[in-house]
């Protein structure tokens, strides 16, 4: 009579059949997996399918692992801790969206610069900027491979970005334009909200987060510090250091700013719930201002609908923000003072626009004066 196989394992009290299986990541750590089940057959099967998917790279991180795991990991491990929600979805987005699909299947070690290049290349449609984004997160993804010997070399060192489209770039507004949203800021019930963007130049998360204590009235200053994350309701501190300002408050716009100002806490809150304003209510109001501002420039109407717009229907509260920096350039307020009143990080950002300054004679005719050359000094022969 033949014998009874024997189970490859050991049948446990609690009627399980139970066995580890160790895997070691790309820090050289070691992990135990257990398994368990009540057929000892299934329980191998598991085994077999576990030791399977560490050698493809599919159970932890490894040479083999596929771009798909290793851009998941990069993901949590680099970038969570350190950026804002916002940027994560960002980057999980396009991870999602444009690399997983397209090279994800593929094994790190068996990625070159033409895969790169490919996915690049079918980006075409993508704005410049974001291309540049996605590019970045590889390389990024790619480099933190390297580091972690995944990688020998970073198959984005040498790949080309295509050009992608050109996003329509911020104005200031026109001498027409900025007239009619001052005349529409008398009327809108968050009409100093806005204009404090345009007199003084803030960002829309930091107008929301603008609290009654960084006013000072009898400087004349606004001290930011704080911003409304972009898509949440917290508050944190400004995006960089160089956000971190104080600008003056102009006195013709001072008195309104004082009219609407509360004893204590934020300066524009949300009128349901008295905290922090929302990004949709945020925007929710510019939408109504714009409409105002639309019937004022005369735009037709039916039923309270706007049938053709006059005002550019690109305008957003950035631009009251161009348009001040603009009339810093204007008034001859220096590149260096400009980029610190307006909390940017990189002075090249002030110079785009400063270089697109709309009605600029006032600097041109400064300028011409102090190019002029010197009169030239009569001499008169003495007299002997």
């Amino acid at each position: 009579m033949p014998k009874k196989k024997e189970a490859p394992f050991k049948l446990n009290k609690d009627g399980y059949y139970r066995t580890t299986f160790t895997v070691v990541d790309a820090q050289g750590n070691k992990k135990r997996i257990p398994l368990r089940d009540k057929d000892p057959y299934e329980l191998e099967r598991k085994l077999q399918q576990k030791k399977f998917e560490y050698e493809r790279g599919l159970l932890v991180v490894n040479g083999n692992s596929t771009v798909e795991k290793w851009a998941l990991e990069w993901l949590d491990t680099y970038k969570k801790p350190r950026v804002l929600t916002k940027c994560y979805n960002k980057h999980k987005s396009a991870i999602n969206k444009y690399i997983i699909p397209e090279i994800g299947h593929m094994k790190l070690s068996d990625v070159k610069v033409i895969h790169i290049e490919r996915l690049l290349n079918d980006l075409t449609h993508l704005s410049s900027d974001y291309i540049g984004f996605i590019y970045n997160a590889l390389n990024s993804m790619f480099s933190k491979a390297v580091s972690n010997d995944l990688l020998v070399k970073n198959p984005c060192a040498y790949a080309e970005k295509p050009k992608g489209k050109q996003q329509t770039e911020l104005r200031s507004l026109t001498s027409k334009e900025e007239s009619i949203f001052l005349e529409i800021a008398k009327k809108h019930h968050r009409g100093v909200m806005f204009k404090i963007s345009l007199k003084c130049g803030l960002r829309p998360g930091e107008v929301r987060a603008l609290d009654r204590n960084d006013i000072d009235l009898k400087k004349h200053q606004i001290r930011i510090k704080n911003a409304v994350e972009s898509g949440k309701t917290n508050i944190k501190e400004t995006k960089t250091e160089k956000g971190v300002r104080i600008v003056p408050i102009p006195s013709d716009f001072e008195k309104e700013l004082i009219e609407i100002l509360p004893d204590s806490g934020l300066v524009f809150p949300s009128n349901s719930t008295g905290k922090v304003m929302t990004e949709q209510n945020y925007y929710r109001s510019w939408s109504s201002f714009k409409r105002l501002m639309n019937i004022e420039a005369g735009a037709k109407v039916y039923r309270n609908k706007i049938l053709e717009p006059v005002i550019d229907d690109k305008i957003t509260p950035y631009y009251l923000r161009h348009t001040y920096c603009t009339h810093l350039a204007e008034k001859g307020i220096d590149i260096r003072t400009a980029q610190y009143l307006m909390g940017h990080a990189n002075i090249d950002i002030t110079a785009k626009i400063y270089t697109h300054v709309e009605n600029s004679t006032v600097l041109i005719s400064d300028a011409a004066k102090k190019l002029e050359p010197k009169a030239k000094r009569k001499f008169r022969l003495k007299r002997q």
